[in-house]
């Protein structure tokens, strides 16, 4: 995990984004690791842009966290951004509706 913070402070890649927040993933069962990967994917975006890997994973930890709201806000931009991703739709429809119960 550090060599990939390491990488980050050179080289300001979605990549090792990425490879970050899964190795976090990866020592996470026990959901202690939750509020790092959060800060790993907003200093991403900060970083290197809105990516669709980035607000749809972003997304997802909100849902996870039951804030409904700001997981469908950043379903829609990541939508926007990557309009093609085959499950994106998907994934929208099914937060607004577990979000509603």
């Amino acid at each position: 995990e550090q060599a990939y913070r390491d990488v980050i402070v050179v080289r300001k890649a979605e990549g090792y984004y990425r490879s970050l927040v899964d190795v976090m993933g990866e020592s996470n069962e026990d959901g202690s690791r939750d509020e790092d990967i959060k800060e790993a994917l907003e200093e991403g975006i900060e970083t290197v842009g809105q990516t669709g890997y980035l607000l749809i994973n972003l997304a997802q930890w909100y849902i996870e966290h039951d804030d409904c709201k700001r997981g469908i806000e950043h379903y829609e931009v990541a939508n926007v951004v990557v309009p093609d991703d085959p499950g994106l739709q998907s994934d929208i429809a099914k937060a607004s509706v577990e979000c509603t119960h």
